[in-house]
Formats: structure tokens, sequence, C-alpha cells
């Protein structure tokens, strides 16, 4: 058995995803990145690369869709500075969007809570 085969298949699937991005295959891209979504529906990397690959196709929806799930995410587990960065990048696709808006305020407020001394 070689190296090549001892790869998981997630890492397949990266390998896969990337040479789809190279390219610029943005549909197999992002079947491949659902396809790892499946192994862990959490990931917030293949979220937010998602997220990146449907604004580069132009589905400026689902962009937005992938970004808020990926935010959420990075939220969850304490990373609320990735969280509001990638809220940004939400609100740089429309910035009308007041449910963004509050959830960046949420998260500013929740870090400078954490910041105060008893």
């Amino acid at each position: 058995m070689s190296l090549f085969d001892k790869r998981t298949k997630k890492e397949k699937l990266w390998d896969k995803a990337r040479k789809a991005i190279k390219k610029n295959d943005w549909d197999s891209a992002i079947e491949t990145f659902k396809e790892i979504l499946e192994i862990n529906i959490k990931d917030h990397g293949v979220l937010h690369r998602l997220a990146e690959l449907y604004e580069k196709k132009g589905d400026k929806s689902k962009a937005i869709q992938y970004y808020i799930k990926a935010a959420d995410y990075y939220a969850k587990d304490g990373f609320s500075h990735k969280a509001i960065a990638i809220l940004n990048q939400v609100l740089a696709l429309d910035d009308s969007l007041l449910d963004v808006k509050e959830k960046i305020a949420q998260l500013r407020a929740n870090l400078k809570g954490a910041f105060l001394l008893p």
C-alpha cells in the first residue's frame, strides 16, 4: 500500500476541491466541499470556503447563507473576532441586512464585556 492510499477521505476530497478551484470550476468545487461538510457539518473553514465559492460563482444569496453559518459556528466556539470579520463580508455583499448588523453589535458588546474588570 502506498502513502497515497493512506490519505483519508477528507484529504482526498480537499485535493479534488483544490484541483477544481485551480480550473475555476466553481460547481465542482462547491459539490466537493459539500461532501467534506457531510463528514463534519460544523467545519468553520469549509463553510467559509463554500461562501467564498458561491460569491465567486455570483450566487450572492447562497454566499450570504454560508457566510452567516460559518460566522455562527465561529461565534459559538469563542472566535468572536473571526465571526465579526465574516459578518462584515456579508455586509459588503448586502449592507441592508439589519439582523447581521445586530449580530455584529452583539458580538462586539460581548467582547467589550469580556474585558471589563469585575
